[in-house]
């Protein structure tokens, strides 16, 4: 029977017989993955079930190392020094990185890991403040950067009091996003933490430059302000010009309204006007066709030549 070495443990061997089961021989030098022809024999029920506990027992523990080490999501956290920390689903860190000169200085005082997320956070954010949050107008930012949602939801609404304590213990604003988990490998590309890469990106709208990429969150976040109150200003005057604009439609509107009107009042007067016209030349002349054969007689007489007288 053709059976399947599936595990090394010193003296043994664990092969997966065709069947699915397990058994436990002499190792004869075997590697996992061999092919083993071993004879058919009769194992008891103790045995096969020892064989099947201790299979799952090394599985769970393989499982449990797999998930403890895999990221599930990330905090980055910006002054100018630059630093990232990777957490488990168990919301334990697993990961410290600097991305420049002045976060590797940061992290060389810190011993994070396999603590809680806050709590990394809570010990680097304090690093982070007294060498580089007493200068007025400093800007904090912090970032998360996970797949679950409500997940981080929950993560940032557990650092307000940590936030708090920051603000009362320095001249720096404390800035929280939430970005995509698309962010995590372009950040790292472009060899800055994901926050960052969002504001230059996503809020600036630039591409990463060597001047940018160097530049401090305060001189990014500022820019940023800029920018808004820019775009303020233009939208105000573009509302401010629409308004104008349609005063002067309505302006115009009116009076066309207006003179329409006066037009249609003419008219309504001019035939009244026409007609008294009529009747007062009717009272002054009450037999015009008299008048008229009078004025004709007139025209005719003084029209007749003179006749002239011949001299003797």
């Amino acid at each position: 029977m053709k059976n399947v070495v599936v595990e090394i443990k010193g003296k043994d061997a664990i092969l997966l017989q065709e069947d699915g089961t397990f058994i436990k021989i002499r190792n004869k030098n075997f590697k996992v993955g061999e092919m083993v022809d071993v004879k058919s024999k009769m194992f008891s029920k103790k045995t096969f079930l020892s064989l099947a506990a201790s299979i799952i027992f090394i599985l769970l523990i393989g499982t449990s190392v797999f998930a403890y080490n895999y990221p599930y999501y990330y905090v980055s956290i910006d002054v100018n020094p630059g630093i990232v920390l990777t957490s488990n689903v168990f919301n334990r860190v697993i990961g410290v990185e600097a991305v420049n000169a002045e976060g590797a200085k940061i992290i060389e005082k810190l011993k994070v890991r396999n603590r809680t997320m806050e709590k990394a956070m809570e010990e680097t954010i304090n690093k982070l403040t007294q060498e580089y949050l007493q200068e007025d107008n400093a800007e904090l930012l912090i970032s998360y950067i996970g797949r679950d949602n409500d997940f981080i939801e929950k993560r940032v609404n557990k650092i307000n009091d940590l936030i708090e304590t920051v603000e009362n213990n320095s001249k720096g604003n404390v800035v929280i996003q939430v970005i995509g988990y698309e962010m995590v490998q372009r950040a790292k590309e472009a060899g800055i933490t994901p926050g960052k890469y969002n504001i230059i990106t996503n809020l600036l709208n630039e591409e990463v430059t060597e001047e940018n990429k160097n530049a401090s969150i305060k001189t990014l976040m500022s820019r940023f302000k800029e920018e808004v109150r820019n775009r303020q200003e233009s939208r105000k005057e573009n509302i401010m010009r629409e308004e104008n604009k349609n005063r002067e439609e309505n302006k115009n509107r009116e009076e066309n309204t207006e003179r329409k009107e006066k037009i249609k009042e003419n008219n309504r007067e001019n035939p009244n006007r026409i007609e008294n016209q009529i009747r007062q030349e009717n009272r002054e002349n009450p037999n015009p066709s008299e008048n008229q054969n009078r004025s004709e007689n007139q025209n005719r007489m003084n029209n007749t030549p003179t006749p002239i007288r011949n001299r003797r």
